[in-house]
């Protein structure tokens, strides 16, 4: 039997301008407009431990 394994991608670019976000944190404006991607990847490696692999991609400057 496979372990259970989970995928999230989320187009920053695309969601900010589609989507109206409420604030969360301090700063968040200046979070969303420096990345690009976030993408979150889940796996169980057995029934006491879990695996969290976290993709950010960052904007180049004067992007």
């Amino acid at each position: 039997m496979n372990p259970p394994n989970g995928q999230f991608f989320l187009d920053v670019d695309r969601t900010v301008k589609s989507f109206t976000l409420n604030s969360l944190f301090p700063n968040q404006q200046k979070f969303l407009a420096a990345t690009r991607n976030i993408g979150v990847t889940t796996a169980v490696d057995d029934s006491r431990s879990r695996r969290y692999d976290i993709f950010l991609e960052l904007k180049k400057v004067g992007q």
